[in-house]
């Protein structure tokens, strides 16, 4: 597995700088519209199942939503189920802004599953640590690489996230762990931090 020995290098000071590096590129789409920024989402082509972030529903996956309705949305979205996928979306007009799965009580045979969904999809992470987090950065260009992430940590003002896929388990899933050892929650989540923002601040 791809958990060994380069996630063991990783410590916490990993997590903390790349949430830095989060923060630290807000603003630097504070100054784009909406519509220009969900275009942008749209374009890096991160979704599942058919729902893709910053692009709005389907007239099916509406009538998806109105059939499959979750409650406890944050302000100014919604969200629905869709078999085991949820879906967060924009009141305003209908746009994806974010797509999660959670899986509680997993083993780690089920979550190494779910780490190889993610990588099948979305190829090498961006960053990695603590042997439970998984983390791929994309900028407006495209997937940030584990070598531009680590270049980036000393000059945050040149890494742009514009969206993120993220892996997390209760339990390190590294090849030390046998199958079926480990008991929690696995979950996925891919969405655009700033999109989700335009659409629900002042709500």
């Amino acid at each position: 597995m791809i958990f060994h020995s380069r996630s063991r290098l990783v410590t916490f000071v990993t997590i903390l700088t790349f949430f830095t590096l989060l923060a630290a590129t807000r603003n630097t789409y504070a100054t784009e519209g909406t519509a220009d920024l969900a275009s942008q989402v749209t374009a890096l082509e991160l979704g599942m199942n058919g729902y893709t972030i910053g692009a709005e529903l389907t007239a099916e996956q509406k009538k998806i939503a109105a059939a499959h309705p979750l409650d406890n949305a944050f302000a100014g979205t919604y969200k629905f189920i869709d078999n085991e996928l949820v879906v967060v979306v924009a009141d305003a007009n209908n746009t994806v802004l974010a797509l999660y799965q959670r899986q509680e009580g997993a083993d780690v045979a089920q979550a190494r599953k779910m780490v190889s969904a993610l990588m099948g999809q979305y190829g090498d992470p961006t960053a990695m640590a603590h042997d439970k987090l998984i983390y791929w950065a994309y900028k407006r260009e495209g997937k940030i690489s584990e070598e531009e992430y680590n270049q980036s940590k000393e000059k945050p003002e040149k890494f742009s996230v514009l969206a993120t896929v993220k892996f997390s388990s209760e339990f390190p899933i590294t090849e030390e762990i046998q199958e079926g050892e480990g008991d929690g929650t696995i979950y996925f989540i891919v969405s655009s931090d700033r999109l989700t923002e335009e659409f629900t601040k002042n709500k």
